[in-house]
């Protein structure tokens, strides 16, 4: 207690304490030497030391804080002295005897020992069975770091070192690590030291240890610019299966090497462990689970995605937590890639389908809410939006700029932020270089706002060789209107003439196209973006039906019982991710699902006749993997109350389907059904439910009249005028970066908001109205 005190002392004495925001510039470790003995599986514990080389960034350094998780340490020695120190559960504080000069070096020799942690969610340092090894980040800890959980460190995405490692094993033992091995170490007492040394820079959480009866599996690999080795660590009895599991390794490597630039590390490697929770993208040494080595290429993809982290997250590291979709979401678009490289287009566009639909239905779920994909909350680091959503963006830059500049920016990236660390303005910033498109705009669209929009085709007409669309654009989960947003247009006539122009969408309203003289029928239907290039709150699926019986559009959640046919025609569904609001006509007390509704199209054969199924579903599972969250914020009631409605198009007002059956699922409160529509037909087609609550009087209102504010720019007080019928409304301003700094319930047609709290600049007023209505109104305060 004495000495503690005494310490704590002379930390107040000192000249540089050191706060966390401050380390990196106070200090830069050089290298850790990590000199452990992993000998104790029964009482699941390490002991050994480790030894840190840094240098100073300021005059008279005297002290610093470390990251240690639990361990306790025995003490602390630099350059024959023994030094001060304390610690707590997860910092370790250490006082120099003689304070540390503008660029001296300093090396801590650091001892300790104990039972290293594990997260209880993710990641840590597990013992099972014969095998011991870290999975290096924390899905719960902050940050996610988890060196700690093993060595003394400062545990962040920016700080990077080198590494070396002493691991002493049992005999009959082998421990993996980064980098290059060196010959081991027989001791006296038949225990075995392995040498491995990493050169190139890393942060905490990719520096591996991992620990079991092994055999390697060993090769060189002739890439780009250099032969490097490949390694892979497994027990004897698994080798055959992995050497089958990853049959199309070196496939990845070119893939990776051909898009993303020459491979960074001087090795390649994997080592099995049983963990059942996935893998972790350590560098040069990947963290690979049993599970997934089974002797198929069924998780081929896993192996993939990690792989590609020696490019996106080990070679480039995004500067915090909250921009993980750097790393995660462009390692799961790489899976795509790798699919596209070994097995073409269409294996790459089915892996983003899978990554688009899981997105739009369960992304909000399992997150708690969508959010953008830049300042990711902690909690949801790891989750759906950063590794799937993040993934569609991606592949939404690739299509928005082109194969050849897209590949072009990743390489230069690569170079330019090597073993560096980037954040989202960075990359944006590299990208701005090869393409004279907007990218602020689609930054702004899809990392900057947690943005779910679609482009829906209201009506379109020919005259004259010149096609007049109306569009609309609809939004889900944000009230931030996009524009500036290059996309495709395709216009299908009866005739079977396809026509496919661009534009750049702007604002909802008519938009021209000229065809010429090309001989186009006076029917015909248009489709925005049909091949997905934009990543949209919709999902479509083409299918041209032949003959008779069951077709199902599962990517569109419909299906289709074709009862007779004359001849094959061609099918387009588009579910749509965004529901019928309150604004549109609908048949005196009905109500309109806010959720979702579909759009079909095509030109039906002449004594067609079937049965079109749409399936309900209002649960909300725990674990929403592949149920449920379709229509849960809708049915509320019995489903005795739900009906179907339908319009031939945009303009159009909804009716009531008079043919169609309702057959409910276990009971009629269990939220899990399907309405089968009889006589079925192209158009538009939604849920509702009978409320006598719903606006009987309908009016189809101009969105932007809803809302008044006045004036703008302004300065203390601002006026605001709702035209909403249901006058309770909920205001959250946002600044221009999207962090709320104001949230209000306005219950009152007329309102005066103070806004003298505000700081000078741009601002959006975002209103959440009724049925999920939501107008957004950017605002300036002088």
């Amino acid at each position: 207690m004495k000495n503690y005190i005494l310490f704590a002392w002379l930390l107040l004495l000192s000249s540089k304490t050191i706060l966390a925001d401050d380390r990196s510039n106070l200090f830069d470790i050089k290298n850790y030497s990590i000199n452990l003995s992993i000998r104790n599986f029964a009482s699941k514990s390490i002991e050994g030391s480790t030894t840190i080389t840094l240098q100073s960034k300021v005059n008279n350094l005297s002290s610093i804080r470390l990251d240690l998780a639990k361990l306790k340490v025995n003490w602390i020695l630099a350059n024959g002295d023994s030094l001060l120190f304390s610690q707590n559960d997860s910092e370790l504080f250490v006082n120099f005897k003689y304070p540390v000069a503008l660029n001296d070096s300093i090396r801590l020799q650091i001892k300790y020992g104990g039972q290293p942690i594990q997260d209880p969610s993710w990641g840590g340092f597990y013992f099972t069975g014969n095998y011991a090894f870290n999975m290096g980040v924390g899905f719960t800890v902050n940050p996610h770091n988890f060196g700690r959980s093993w060595f003394p460190c400062v545990d962040n995405f920016t700080d990077k070192s080198t590494y070396n490692f002493q691991i002493t094993t049992d005999s009959g033992y082998k421990a993996v690590c980064n980098g290059t091995k060196t010959p081991e170490t027989i001791n006296p007492d038949g225990s075995i030291t392995w040498h491995w040394s990493l050169k190139d820079e890393i942060p905490t959480y990719l520096a591996s240890v991992a620990i079991s009866n092994y055999a390697f599996i060993q090769y060189d690999f002739k890439g780009i610019n250099k032969t490097f080795p490949v390694l892979i660590a497994c027990q004897a009895q698994d080798s055959n299966r992995l050497k089958a599991s990853f049959v199309n390794l070196n496939a990845a490597l070119a893939c990776f090497e051909d898009k993303f630039d020459s491979y960074p590390f001087e090795r390649a490697g994997y080592v099995a462990v049983p963990f059942d929770g996935g893998a972790m993208e350590h560098a040069t040494s990947i963290a690979y689970p049993l599970f997934a080595i089974d002797g198929t290429t069924n998780y081929e993809t896993l192996f993939a995605h990690e792989l590609s982290h020696m490019w996106w997250g080990n070679h480039v590291t995004c500067k915090t937590a909250e921009d993980m979709w750097l790393n995660e979401g462009w390692a799961s678009y790489c899976e795509a890639q790798f699919l596209e490289c070994l097995y073409g287009k269409e294996a790459y566009h089915t892996e983003i389908k899978s990554n688009w639909n899981t997105t739009l239905r369960f992304a909000a779920a399992k997150d708690g809410s969508l959010f953008a994909l830049s300042n990711a909350p902690h909690n949801a680091t790891y989750g759906t939006t950063v590794y799937k959503k993040g993934a569609l963006v991606v592949h939404s830059l690739r299509s928005f700029m082109g194969d050849t500049a897209f590949f072009n920016a990743c390489k230069s990236y690569q170079q330019k932020f090597s073993f560096k660390n980037a954040n989202s303005e960075d990359l944006k910033t590299e990208f701005k270089k090869f393409t004279a498109k907007d990218l602020d705009a689609f930054f702004n669209m899809y990392v900057s706002h947690p943005s779910l929009f679609t482009i829906r085709v209201v009506k379109s007409e020919i005259n004259n060789g010149i096609i007049s669309v109306q569009l609309a654009q609809d939004l889900k989960n944000t009230s931030f209107s996009f524009n500036s947003i290059p996309l495709s247009i395709s216009f299908f006539d009866k005739n079977n003439i396809q026509i496919t122009r661009d534009f750049v969408f702007n604002n909802d309203g008519l938009y021209t196209f000229d065809i010429g003289k090309i001989n186009f029928a006076k029917e015909f239907y248009a489709i925005v973006d049909i091949d997905d290039k934009l990543f949209k709150a919709r999902s479509i699926q083409s299918q041209y039906l032949k003959g008779t019986g069951l077709k199902s559009f599962s990517d569109a959640l419909f299906g289709i019982n074709i009862q007779t046919a004359s001849d094959s025609t061609l099918i387009s569904v588009e579910h749509n991710w965004t529901g019928g609001y309150w604004w549109e006509v609908a048949p005196a007390g009905i109500r309109i699902s806010n959720q979702r509704h579909w759009i079909i199209n095509g030109f039906l054969p002449v004594n067609f006749k079937a049965q079109g199924f749409f399936n309900y579903d209002g649960t909300t599972p725990a674990n929403p993997s592949n149920s449920g969250w379709l229509d849960n914020e809708f049915i509320d009631k019995n489903e005795d109350s739900l009906v179907m409605l339908y319009r031939p198009n945009g303009t159009e007002k909804w009716q009531l389907v008079s043919d169609y059956i309702l057959t409910t699922g276990g009971s009629k409160n269990d939220k899990i059904g399907k309405i089968t529509v009889n006589n079925f037909k192209t158009g538009e087609y939604a849920l509702g439910k009978r409320d006598v609550t719903a606006n009987v009087n309908a009016i189809k209102y101009d969105k932007s009249e809803l809302v008044q504010i006045f004036p703008n720019p302004a300065k203390n007080t601002i006026g605001i005028t709702l035209k909403h019928p249901l006058m309770e409304t909920h205001l959250t301003i946002t600044d221009i970066g999207g962090r709320v700094v104001k949230s209000v319930l306005l219950k009152q047609e007329n309102n005066m908001l103070d806004i003298g709290n505000l700081a000078k600049g741009q601002y959006y007023f975002i209103f959440d109205l009724a049925d999920g209505l939501q107008i957004s109104k950017s605002i300036v305060v002088d």
